[in-house]
């Protein structure tokens, strides 16, 4: 049996339009993840402007798990992807951690004007940790959780009696 000659057009139609939403899907996957960490990092500052500060933490884990989830992704999907997807999956590791360290720092920041000193300490202590040896690029956070830090050691460190204080 053969197809009549108006079904042919359709098929292709058809083909086309899912090879397009397929495409248009996989923009969109980037998207979405871009959703979802603002979504975390949103969750993140409202935790944090209400004291809770276990709920604020867990937010941030949940950013640094997509960053994880994506790249270990991306490496096994590498050789399979073209170079435009490649960049645009860096890209977005890329703003996921940094997006973390910033949260990191900010909490660490927070944690010291509350007095929370021990704990700030642990916090840049954290970023140290964890990103100090990723590179270049993630140098400056680095810096500033090492200058964070100091700052702490500096509030800590006992005042000397010949020490004027203005």
């Amino acid at each position: 049996m053969s197809r009549p000659v108006h079904q042919i057009p359709r098929l292709a139609a058809l083909l086309i339009l899912l090879a397009v939403g397929s495409a248009g899907c996989a923009k969109d996957i980037y998207q979405q993840r871009a959703d979802i960490i603002k979504g975390h990092t949103e969750a993140f500052y409202q935790s944090l402007e209400q004291g809770r500060i276990a709920a604020a933490v867990s937010e941030n884990e949940q950013i640094e798990g997509l960053a994880r989830e994506m790249e270990q992704g991306l490496v096994k999907r590498a050789s399979s992807m073209d170079s435009n997807q490649k960049v645009r999956e860096w890209s977005l590791i890329k703003t996921a951690n940094q997006t973390a360290i910033d949260n990191w720092l900010n909490l660490g920041r927070y944690l010291a004007a509350t007095k929370r000193y021990d704990q700030a300490k642990g916090t840049y202590q954290r970023v140290i940790d964890t990103y100090g040896d990723k590179g270049a690029e993630y140098r400056p956070w680095v810096d500033r959780a090492r200058l964070g830090t100091k700052d702490v050691d500096l509030i800590l460190a006992p005042s000397r009696p010949d020490q004027k204080i203005d």
